[in-house]
């Protein structure tokens, strides 16, 4: 059983919530926005990383492997900041309960928050929207104004989609 499995979400969820609530589903979902600062990251990272091979002697030659680690490093590390910017880890584990949807922050070694939402399953707004591959999920409390965007995957080759499938289609069913 994978680490992502719906059933590995689902026995997460249920140790981090309290014993009395039974989950129903569960997905990994990330903030919607962090696209664009891991784009900055990753043009950032890959120039300093090419720079870097650049001032090898003369004669040696840009490694774009090295360039492609030093994106792929900087868009990690700047999707991370950003997200933390916001309360949130990386990774956001969507537990759905019979009365709750709950958005947990996977990573709290930073000082986070386990919780970052809460939402009433009776009062919350649901918006699922496709762009290409991926799926957008916003979660909106008309009452209180608290919402969240996030990003997931229904791609059959993702291990994450599984989860996020499960929690996408509860919640169309609310």
């Amino acid at each position: 059983m994978s680490e992502y499995s719906e059933s590995s979400l689902v026995a997460e969820a249920k140790a981090l919530l309290p014993d009395d609530e039974e989950v129903l589903a569960a997905g990994i979902f990330g903030l919607a926005d962090l696209w664009v600062a891991a784009a900055v990251g990753g043009s950032v990272g890959g120039t300093i990383s090419g720079l870097a091979s650049s001032m090898l002697p003369t004669g040696a030659i840009v490694d774009p492997i090295a360039m492609g680690a030093g994106a792929a490093a900087g868009q990690r590390l700047a999707a991370t900041e950003a997200a933390a910017a916001s309360g949130a880890s990386l990774q956001l584990l969507v537990a759905i309960t019979p009365t709750k949807v709950h958005v947990l922050n996977r990573d709290i070694a930073r000082g986070l928050e386990r919780e970052l939402h809460t939402f009433d399953r009776a009062h919350v707004a649901v918006t699922v929207e496709s762009s290409g591959l991926s799926r957008y999920l916003t979660l909106a409390d008309p009452t209180t104004g608290d919402r969240v965007q996030l990003h997931g995957s229904t791609l059959f080759i993702s291990p994450l989609a599984e989860g996020d499938k499960a929690v996408m289609s509860l919640l169309a069913e609310h």
